[in-house]
């Protein structure tokens, strides 16, 4: 019996052969011929990838969280990351090959890159696209992991970031070592742009550096770095103001301000948007709400942000490379966001601070446009900051004095470092204050959870049940004394339907065992009765007083 023929084989033996002819004819093409006629999928996907990855050099497609992503520029010529779409990726792949069919007489037809291609192509694990992964874009340069400075634009492999300078930045050169004089010069410099801002503690004045100086140093450390909170006991103070000059500084344009979410679950889409688009600053402005948000603290202890991805919810995984930001007036600070949090306190002892006037009539500041100002001497500012961040590194790194903060150990040890030897004091001394200051939500809550207790005669209770006691408003019953003491943004809630029942479950879980005042109340998860959490409050007997 004779065998059947392998019809793969065959079709391939006439794509060798086609293609044979074809090249041994003169041509003036340069780009490599891809025949689509009697192949199989995956033999012209390997043909289309290989070509792709033959043009990719220097490198404008990359892989960045499971997705295929591109570096182009806006309408504003202002350099982006974008994800490769069908159409995209069918257009980079017609500029790195030509592709055709055989007709029915055995000739040469050109064509587009079959759709069905470019699919395949694009549900490829990344790992078979073999092309390098991209954290973010930088526009200015920032430190290696071993202290050298990137300052050559374009893709970097050490630190998977794409640098993309302005064509009009010029940055005076930076001293391998830096003197004692560099270091005197460069603060002179960084003085000029934040110096008079109405600080209201050295400290603050120390943070503000900090916040100039992590931009830069956070691709060199790879580790989580606190949010930076620009605070003042009222508006015009120059809190957002401030923040621009950060992120000028860092990006070469103003800031981009990120409303704080009302919906805790808007949370995570605005950080995954922020963090998506590659942005070095990320500014939550005018904060109103107490700042207290799961997601924001794990955004700020992580290296590596996990969501579900716009449109197809398939998973994404992005680096954390952004500095985050916020400001507002006596921003209240909640559950675990103070120890995740440096503060800059601005306090101009006016109840007019946006009238002051400085050196100019009319100006606020001995610069008329400290915004103006600070593009025209951004290389400036930026070499001030390379300069003490160098002098540190070639030093041999000497540990500071400070304490190093909790998860933020590499972030306090580099930032405390890098101040402390240049002679920049008071980094971080505010932080004790503002703790304090954050006390409030532990005496509130322990008022409140006292009162529970005594609402439910120490028995337990769910969510639902406090919302019924709570909906009794006659006279005599414990309703009256049970709102009185609702945390504050609990009490917002009660005018949402269903709304109250949903935070108050969510704010509950997040304080699970959590001790609160002297009296170390707190709550405690008890069991599901009719498909509902019950709760209880436990209060710790008194202890005795020492005798002696």
């Amino acid at each position: 019996m004779t065998p059947e023929p392998d019809i793969d084989q065959i079709r391939e033996q006439e794509y060798a052969k086609v293609k044979a002819e074809h090249d041994a004819k003169p041509t003036e093409a340069v780009l490599p011929e891809i025949c689509v006629t009697n192949r199989q999928l995956r033999s012209t996907a390997d043909d289309a990838l290989a070509a792709l990855q033959s043009v990719n050099d220097p490198p404008f497609l990359f892989a960045r969280g499971q997705t295929m992503v591109a570096v182009f520029t806006d309408e504003k010529q202002r350099f982006v990351i974008g994800e490769v779409t069908e159409s995209a990726l069918r257009g980079w792949m017609t500029r790195s090959a030509n592709y055709f069919r055989i007709n029915a007489k055995g000739d040469m037809v050109d064509i587009p890159p079959p759709i069905d291609v470019v699919r395949d192509v694009l549900a490829l694990p990344p790992s078979q696209w073999r092309f390098q992964s991209l954290d973010a874009i930088v526009a200015i340069p920032i430190l290696r992991p071993d202290g050298t400075i990137l300052d050559a634009p374009g893709y970097d492999p050490a630190t998977q970031l794409f640098y993309a300078p302005d064509p009009d930045l010029r940055i005076p050169a930076i001293a391998e070592e830096p003197s004692s004089d560099h270091l005197q010069i460069a603060l002179e410099i960084i003085d000029q742009a934040i110096g008079e801002f109405p600080y209201a503690d050295s400290a603050s004045r120390a943070n503000t550096i900090a916040a100039l100086l992590t931009p830069i140093i956070k691709p060199a450390i790879n580790a989580p770095a606190p949010l930076g909170l620009f605070d003042a006991p009222q508006a015009g103070t120059g809190k957002s103001l401030l923040c621009d000059v950060v992120a000028i500084v860092s990006t070469g344009r103003a800031g981009e301000m990120f409303s704080a979410p009302k919906d805790e679950d808007e949370w995570r889409k605005v950080i995954t948007t922020a963090l998506s688009s590659g942005t070095s600053v990320v500014i939550f402005d005018n904060i109103t709400r107490p700042l207290e948000n799961a997601d924001l603290c794990s955004a700020l202890t992580s290296t590596i942000w996990a969501d579900r991805a716009m449109r197809t919810h398939s998973k994404t995984s992005l680096a954390v490379k952004a500095t985050f930001l916020a400001s507002g007036n006596n921003v209240r600070l909640a559950g675990d966001m103070p120890r995740r949090c440096y503060q800059i306190r601005l306090d101009a002892k006016s109840s007019t601070p946006f009238l002051r006037t400085g050196p100019e009539p009319g100006t606020n500041f001995r610069i008329a446009d400290l915004k103006v100002w600070t593009m025209d001497h951004r290389g400036e500012l930026l070499a001030a900051l390379l300069t003490l961040a160098r002098a540190w590194y070639a030093a041999g790194e000497p540990k500071p004095r400070i304490k190093p903060l909790g998860s933020f150990e590499k972030w306090t040890t580099t930032v405390g470092g890098i101040l402390e030897f240049a002679g920049v004091k008071g980094f971080m001394e505010n932080a004790p204050a503002m703790y304090e200051d954050t006390d409030d939500e532990s005496r509130e809550w322990e008022g409140f959870l006292l009162q529970l207790d005594k609402a439910f005669y120490g028995e337990p209770f769910t969510v639902s049940a406090i919302m019924e006691k709570l909906k009794t408003s006659t006279s005599g019953s414990e309703a009256t004394p049970l709102r009185s003491v609702l945390p504050g943004y609990l009490a917002e809630a009660m005018d949402r339907d269903g709304f109250f029942q949903k935070r108050t479950g969510r704010a509950f879980a997040a304080r699970a065992d959590r001790r609160f005042g002297a009296s170390g109340v707190h709550l405690k998860r008890g069991t599901v009765l009719t498909g509902r959490l019950q709760w209880e409050v436990i209060v710790p007997e008194a202890k005795p007083p020492a005798e002696g």
